[in-house]
């Protein structure tokens, strides 16, 4: 409860850095909506991963194909809920 006040409090007075915007909102849903679309009718299958940790082992082999390279020190660390 008290995130929820602390981020409607954020929002009274400006502060709008834990909300999405319109428009990235916009190009998420267009990102998003065939996957999902592709998922429903059959055509994709979504890779399953344990809740609670950064995601399947392919997506970081897909960044590692893609060429990126982790610069700033970024160190996973599971949630504690």
């Amino acid at each position: 409860m008290l995130m929820k006040v602390q981020f409607c409090l954020c929002r009274i007075r400006g502060d709008q850095q834990h909300c999405v915007h319109r428009d990235e909102l916009r190009a998420a849903w267009e990102i998003f909506t065939p996957l999902l679309h592709r998922i429903s009718e059959g055509k994709m299958k979504p890779i399953p991963y344990n809740p609670g940790t950064r995601g399947p082992a392919e997506a970081d082999d897909l960044l590692t194909r893609a060429g990126y390279v982790q610069t700033h020190g970024y160190i996973w660390i599971p949630p504690t809920v």
